[in-house]
């Protein structure tokens, strides 16, 4: 890819590094808006949805997923979770979550 462009994490290939630059919150107030809005009754399914859905955001940044974060695409598979190295720190995530995270691909000095 040429230039310094932003792109989801997901579409990092393995060995390519890249630093954080932002965070799609917008998806996680959608999110947690849905969460707001589901029934009052506290049926089984709301709250597997609270569960499940509620602080990706924060988990994401729990993780260490920060503006300014340097990662390296350990493994990037089909069909599997994308292994991230992030600090001294290998983490599995989801796809679905990868692609709410935009890198730029660190250059290599010299390159």
């Amino acid at each position: 890819m040429k230039g310094n462009v932003e792109m989801p994490l997901a579409l990092l290939e393995e060995g390519e590094k890249g630093i954080v630059v932002e965070i799609d919150e917008i998806f996680f107030e959608k999110e947690m808006y849905s969460l707001k809005n589901s029934c009052e009754t506290g049926c089984i399914f709301c709250r597997g949805r609270r569960r499940g859905e509620r602080g990706g955001l924060r988990r994401l940044i729990d993780m260490g997923f920060e503006k300014g974060k340097e990662l390296e695409m350990i493994r990037n598979r089909q069909g599997q979770p994308l292994i991230v190295r992030l600090e001294n720190s290998q983490i599995a995530i989801s796809r679905g979550l990868a692609m709410k995270i935009y890198v730029k691909k660190k250059e290599e000095v010299g390159a």
